[in-house]
């Protein structure tokens, strides 16, 4: 429920939501993004029901530099986050400032050259979290994904590389993933979020 309000307060927070959810990555990671992070990829997936089909991903890029394990890392998306993600790209501030989560008004098209703090987008969640009628837990904030990421996925071997994240974190699980198993995983979360 949360995942599909996220919206409503502002597309940043979706887009934030997103990642976090998708992605299993931290805030503060994901709102430093620059807008080139971003780039679409094709690949030929294995689907629950072993049916193999060739989609198109949004795939991110999350530079060393902002990760805790200072490792880089991708994170596939497809469906609506990637849906939301192109649509956040293409606003006035994010092709202005090069941010993907620029601060002010999303069609400013002279925003600071400097990303949101993570002050409004937790202000935001808590606004998404009332519209979802999700009870507020105190210092969840966006982390709340990261711990349902780990337990709804049926490839720990995936999640683990989509996430980022080492054996202990993830399930007893760190091999890094091939790109065509987290492209599915995208896949699947983006289903299991449209109730299929």
């Amino acid at each position: 429920r949360l995942v599909k309000e996220a919206e409503r307060p502002d597309l940043r927070c979706a887009v934030a939501v997103d990642l976090s959810f998708i992605g299993s990555r931290r805030i503060n990671s994901i709102r430093k993004l620059r807008a080139d992070c971003y780039r679409t990829e094709t690949r030929m997936v294995e689907l629950a029901g072993g049916t193999r089909s060739v989609l198109e991903f949004g795939v991110v890029t999350l530079p060393a530099v902002t990760d805790k394990a200072k490792k880089k890392g991708e994170v596939y998306l497809y469906g609506t986050a990637k849906e939301r993600i192109e649509r956040l790209l293409a606003t006035a501030a994010c092709q202005a400032s090069g941010l993907l989560f620029p601060k002010l008004d999303l069609e400013s098209a002279t925003p600071p050259a400097e990303p949101l703090t993570e002050k409004f987008l937790r202000r935001w969640l808590r606004a998404a979290e009332k519209l979802a009628g999700v009870p507020e837990v105190m210092g969840r904030s966006y982390h709340g994904f990261n711990r349902t990421f780990a337990t709804t996925h049926e490839d720990p071997l995936a999640a683990s590389g989509q996430a980022g994240k080492r054996r202990d974190t993830m399930e007893n699980t760190y091999e890094g993933a091939r790109p065509e198993k987290k492209a599915a995983l995208a896949v699947n979360l983006d289903a299991m979020l449209k109730g299929a």
